[in-house]
């Protein structure tokens, strides 16, 4: 049987991984866009790490992350959705608040809600952890940069396509300051900053501004 293959939707929040990305033994099949050899490595590593270490150690929290982010991918975002809620709260009783990893699952379930609908909900978390990122990394940080790109997102899927576009130009122009070619952030920023132009260029969104 053939693999799944990711797809693009029109708007690409992609997925928040706390870990360092070249530990996540996923990637590599996740970004061919093999997603069934994805899932197949990552639930692996989980359960040999959970076994090794149990639920709530750094290890097993940053492949949690991995297997989230492969069934996002996917498509598949009710899956992702407990994964990422499971992830949040044992990190967040285990490691606290103030926490990087905890703070980064906080935005995988902010953008969960987002793909899910939950507008509000996924606004404010994404609010908290901008809020915690300018403090620790200060606003050019890529990880910054990664929330301002979801909190534009948002703004567009709410109608406010123009003040999405003014945002995302601002934030890739930050961005492509020093990075290297093929920089993530860079390219989710003109992935986005494409949707969102076309949208305000032809006029669909309720409520749309421009």
């Amino acid at each position: 049987m053939a693999s799944r293959k990711a797809s693009l939707p029109p708007w690409t929040l992609g997925v928040d991984l706390s870990e360092d990305p070249q530990d996540d033994p996923a990637l590599e099949l996740r970004e061919r866009g093999d997603l069934d050899g994805a899932e197949r490595v990552a639930r692996k590593a989980l359960a040999k790490v959970v076994a090794r270490h149990g639920p709530d150690h750094p290890d097993t929290l940053a492949l949690r992350d991995s297997l989230a982010a492969t069934l996002m991918y996917a498509g598949r975002i009710k899956e992702a959705e407990v994964m990422v809620r499971e992830s949040g709260m044992l990190s967040l009783m285990t490691y606290g608040p103030d926490d990087p990893g905890t703070n980064s699952r906080m935005m995988n379930k902010a953008i969960v809600g987002f793909q899910m609908g939950y507008l509000d909900d996924a606004e404010k978390i994404f609010q908290l952890v901008y809020e915690f990122r300018f403090s620790t990394r200060g606003p050019d940080d890529p990880q910054t940069l990664l929330v301002r790109i979801c909190q534009a997102v948002l703004r567009a899927e709410r109608g406010q396509v123009r003040q999405a576009v003014d945002d995302l130009l601002e934030i890739l122009r930050v961005a492509e300051r020093g990075a290297p070619p093929g920089d993530p952030v860079v390219m989710l920023a003109k992935h986005n900053l494409k949707a969102a132009s076309a949208r305000l260029g032809s006029g669909k969104g309720p409520g749309l501004d421009g």
